[in-house]
């Protein structure tokens, strides 16, 4: 049986050929089908796998945002105690001076050297890494605070020290404490 075209007389096609063309066409269609849903799926598979390329880049960079975030608050934190460090020193330091300025205005003058009467030479040792002394004149009549005073307006206050008299040897600054 020949089936003819309405509007063509000349395309006669048999029906066995008519059926070839269709499988072919069908096989053809699932072959594409096929072919176009591999496609797919790469596609798909690429844009997985940049997708978590980026997922992993963004927490990665998030990371690196916090561990540098971390890294200036610690070296602030360590700047602000550097100088609070400092600012405590400086403050501590114009404390000593203060009170080494205030003990250096209350030194007696010192007696000339030609005065031998009621006139007292007092030698004091140093201590380590000092090998050195400090030696000075003093009236009889100045007190152990006049002593202290010296050596606090030499770098020397009191807390730092004692006074030990060499005979009989006992601690002589705690009686400055009673008579200061």
């Amino acid at each position: 049986m020949t089936i003819a075209h309405p509007r063509s007389t000349d395309c006669n096609v048999g029906v066995s050929e008519l059926v070839g063309g269709l499988v072919e066409a069908i096989e053809r269609f699932a072959t594409q089908r096929e072919e176009d849903a591999r496609l797919e799926r790469e596609r798909d598979a690429r844009q997985r796998v940049k997708r978590e390329q980026d997922e992993a880049y963004q927490r990665s960079l998030e990371a690196d945002r916090a561990k540098e975030e971390f890294k200036k608050q610690q070296e602030l934190e360590i700047k602000q105690e550097l100088e609070r460090a400092e600012s405590e020193r400086l403050i501590e330091e114009a404390r000593k001076e203060e009170l080494r300025a205030g003990a250096e205005a209350r030194v007696p003058q010192e007696p000339d050297e030609k005065e031998s009467a009621e006139v007292s030479r007092i030698r004091v040792r140093l201590p380590p890494p000092h090998h050195d002394s400090l030696e000075r004149r003093f009236y009889a009549t100045d007190t152990l605070a006049a002593l202290l005073d010296f050596l606090a307006s030499k770098g020397y206050p009191q807390e730092n020290y004692k006074v030990i008299s060499s005979w009989p040897r006992r601690d002589v600054s705690i009686f400055s404490l009673y008579y200061i």
